[in-house]
């Protein structure tokens, strides 16, 4: 695949991103919509006039209430640093942290498809450095067309191990896989099988791994699951 400029990848980028979110709309909706009916629970309970609310009740529809509006914050916070143009640069990252972020931010998908999303990290792993919002992406798409090829009662693991002289993020799924003469052609752009796809996906995920100075590889069974890996040199090797 032809490297593409600097400008053309940053558009690509972000034109990806939006196209997430618009996939993940309806999680963002319901993750949102409810703290916000908590908040109207707990207002309708302390309007109430003459209510026979005792006052630790009180206290806990306001505990309740700051909770609800903090995971507001969070999905909103979360949300726009995602949406940022990526412009802060790459930094030591914690890989375990942004796998942790698309963990909370791709849960809601998971249950409401009733897949089981694991985690699997390894303690101390070594920080990488990278683009930690341009990592996010990475992992959000993997994460995000696994749960299109696992089925209901299937699981998807994001896992995170040290392997020799590379710090390793892998997403695994026990999903369709990928047909064998498919394989060669996953990381050409425009290249899908999804009816509506874009094929811009995984060709940015692997433009942007190359720009952190990481490599995409995976290897698939069709019929019994496929996982990704994305490979970073620990800092100081060659």
């Amino acid at each position: 695949m032809l490297k593409k400029n600097g400008k053309k990848l940053d558009k690509d980028i972000q034109k990806n991103k939006i196209l997430l979110l618009g996939k993940l709309f309806a999680t963002l909706a319901h993750e949102i919509r409810n703290p916000l009916s908590v908040l109207k629970i707990n207002l309708d309970l302390i309007e109430i006039p003459n209510s026979k609310t005792e006052e630790i009740e009180f206290h806990e529809s306001i505990s309740t209430s700051k909770e609800a509006v903090e995971r507001i914050e969070t999905l909103v916070a979360q949300t726009m640093e995602f949406l940022r143009g990526g412009g802060e640069g790459k930094t030591h990252v914690s890989l375990i942290e942004v796998a942790e972020n698309a963990h909370k931010f791709l849960l809601f998908r998971a249950n409401k498809d009733n897949i089981e999303l694991i985690t699997e990290y390894e303690a101390d792993l070594p920080k990488i450095v990278a683009n930690k919002n341009e990592i996010l992406q990475i992992v959000i798409n993997l994460v995000n067309n696994a749960m299109d090829a696992v089925n209901t009662d299937g699981y998807i693991k994001i896992k995170t191990y040290s392997a020799g002289a590379e710090v390793v993020l892998e997403v695994e799924d026990n999903g369709s896989g990928i047909k064998p003469e498919m394989q060669s052609k996953i990381f050409e752009e425009y290249y899908t099988t999804k009816k509506g796809g874009t094929g811009l996906g995984l060709a940015v995920c692997n433009e942007i791994a190359q720009k952190n100075g990481a490599k995409l590889e995976f290897s698939s069974k069709y019929g019994e699951g496929t996982s990704f890996y994305v490979r970073f040199k620990k800092i100081g090797e060659v």
